[in-house]
């Protein structure tokens, strides 16, 4: 018989309270509606979640210095990787390139000239606090 040590069961959270809670305090009216939206029940078994990945590249790793340079969303199930409904956003950011980001993202000043400032994108904004996927650009 081995004396195991007994073992730790983290604290449950109430998602949904959470998020509840979350949307009273929010602000922004889209960070707003996103935890208005609330999440996908404890029961629903995995198979049947719509979920979505999203890639983000930065000029650098410091949150407060860095800015994003581009984001993209890519919808799937545990079934299907939904490659028509991707989408992608070059972002114009506050901070410059730098070689090192460059070298790893490959997204150069040319990429960026036009591109529009992350808080100008506002279809992206919409579509990351709705937390789906939907056909539309940034707007200028």
């Amino acid at each position: 018989m081995t004396n195991a040590p007994p073992q730790k069961r983290s604290a449950s959270i109430d998602w949904n309270a959470r998020f509840h809670t979350l949307a009273a305090q929010a602000e922004h009216p889209l960070l707003k509606r996103f935890y208005e939206a609330g999440v996908v029940g404890a029961e629903t078994p995995l198979e049947h979640v719509e979920m979505l990945a999203m890639d983000v590249e930065t000029t650098g790793l410091n949150a407060k210095a860095d800015g994003i340079v581009s984001i993209g969303l890519l919808p799937f199930t545990l079934k299907r990787i939904r490659c028509g409904e991707a989408l992608y956003w070059l972002i114009n950011p506050p901070s410059e390139l730098r070689g090192e980001s460059v070298t790893f993202h490959h997204i150069t000043h040319s990429d960026i000239l036009n591109a529009p400032q992350l808080m100008r994108c506002r279809a992206l904004l919409s579509i990351c606090a709705r937390a789906r996927s939907s056909r539309c650009g940034c707007s200028g």
